[in-house]
């Protein structure tokens, strides 16, 4: 063999160090912190479990979830979708489909939208009562799939929803009674949501409001430096990434402080300081109406760039200084206006 060639094999078979420093970055980009691609057991997921639980029990169909924008409602109501079987100690189908608003009010493209968001296509040929009778079927089908009789239909930006569709959706409510299933809605909006039930009752239609929208659940967000510990905590304990390797999120960020027993949830109190600070100049969550309350998405924004920015000061005695705090939590500000 050459020297020509064994160069060749080797550098081959080695990786270069900028080979090395791109998979090390593609790991990163991967990564939950990173792509913000991950659920935090908040107060409000606990507190919204515990509400379909009672619900269930006392058999109510239909519910709102209100909250402010950027709050973690989509992501609070799709951790109890994944843990819905526990939640309410029976099998039933749950699923949350994104509500859009539509031009052209008819009964056929209600139905479309339906069935759209539940992934499911629609010929143009289709008609009304086609549709319809798809709709039904599919979560009628649904139900009976999971062992039980009972569809749990979580609509997403439900603020939009009209008198008219609401009649609609009843109408569905009704043919899958007959049918032996029960159809339980949850309307997840803004708490300007209200005004749509307030219109419904003085339009009469109150079997709208006694179907759909008996109860009330508010999301507060992350109200106090005691909440934000117990999330901070979550990511120093429970985290885990990559699954089934035992090491928490921060593992590849901080190993050098982790190892002598740096944890995050020790900088809740000074974090929230910091958080309170930079509010009346930014007005980030305060323009979301988010009163003093931190949203889910300024606490994912502030422990990604925090994380971060800790990596490059690893180190046995990692210290974090109020000036940084700060500043994560301006950056983080800005960014969410």
């Amino acid at each position: 063999m050459s020297a020509t060639a064994t160069a060749s094999d080797t550098s081959a078979s080695v990786p270069s160090h900028t080979a090395k420093r791109a998979a090390a970055a593609a790991h990163f980009d991967e990564h939950p912190l990173l792509g913000l691609d991950y659920t935090v057991p908040t107060p409000d997921i606990v507190r919204l479990g515990e509400a379909l639980r009672l619900w269930h029990r006392a058999g109510l169909t239909g519910a709102l979830l209100l909250g402010p924008t950027r709050i973690g409602k989509t992501s609070a109501v799709d951790d109890c979708i994944a843990n819905i079987d526990q939640i309410v100690a029976a099998p039933c189908f749950a699923t949350r489909i994104n509500w859009r608003n539509c031009s052209q009010l008819t009964d056929r493209n209600f139905f479309a939208r339906m069935l759209a968001g539940l992934d499911y296509r629609v010929t143009d040929r289709a008609t009304a009562n086609a549709l319809e009778r798809c709709l039904v079927e599919r979560l009628a089908t649904a139900a009976y799939n999971s062992g039980g009789r009972r569809c749990l239909l979580f609509i997403d930006d439900a603020n939009t929803l009209t008198p008219k569709e609401y009649r609609w959706l009843c109408h569905i409510f009704n043919e899958l009674h007959n049918r032996g299933v029960t159809l339980v809605v949850f309307l997840i909006g803004q708490p300007e949501m209200r005004g749509s039930r307030a219109l419904l009752r003085d339009g009469g239609d109150t079997q709208v409001i006694g179907r759909f929208m008996r109860a009330e659940f508010v999301f507060q967000g992350v109200t106090g430096d005691t909440d934000l510990e117990g999330l901070l905590r979550w990511l120093d304990n429970a985290s885990e990434h990559p699954p089934g390797s035992g090491q928490s999120y921060l593992q590849p960020f901080i190993p050098r402080a982790l190892a002598s027993g740096f944890r995050l949830d020790r900088l809740a109190g000074r974090l929230w300081s910091a958080y309170l600070e930079w509010r009346p100049q930014h007005k980030a969550d305060e323009h979301a109406g988010m009163g003093r309350a931190m949203s889910m998405m300024t606490f994912n924004g502030a422990v990604s760039t925090l994380v971060q920015e800790l990596a490059a000061r690893d180190s046995e005695n990692l210290e974090v200084e109020e000036e940084l705090l700060g500043a994560v939590m301006r950056l983080v500000a800005g960014q969410h206006i």
